[in-house]
């Protein structure tokens, strides 16, 4: 009887473990991957990102969605503010599962003339 009610303790434990290291490998090549967009589409790029906000719903396994979306923030590669909305400017990107283990991130184009208009 005690075993019947261990097992779906035991999955719940491993998928939350799951979705932790997940989410963190998420956390750590996200932010490559844009800045990696941001270089290549604004001609003489000088921004970089600042804040990435990334959904815990992204990372969950089976479960979560197939797309997830978020926002980031920028600011100067230099490291100076951006003047007027710019400062407060969010940037809505997009990630899918792509296969593999692998993540494809897009920026919508509207979302990438707002970054044009900052530098």
């Amino acid at each position: 009887m005690r075993l019947a009610f261990s097992l779906p303790i035991l999955a719940a434990i491993g998928l939350a473990g799951a979705t932790a290291v997940i989410w963190l490998q998420m956390k750590g090549s996200v932010p490559e991957t844009i800045q990696g967009i941001l270089d290549q589409n604004l001609p003489g790029n000088t921004l970089k990102m600042a804040y990435l906000d990334l959904p815990i719903s992204a990372a969950i396994p089976l479960v979560g969605p197939a797309k997830s979306g978020g926002y980031f923030m920028i600011e100067r590669k230099g490291g100076s503010p951006l003047a007027g909305t710019c400062a407060a400017t969010t940037i809505d990107y997009e990630v899918r599962a792509a296969g593999n283990g692998r993540l494809a991130v897009s920026i919508p184009g509207p979302e990438l003339t707002k970054a044009l208009a900052c530098q």
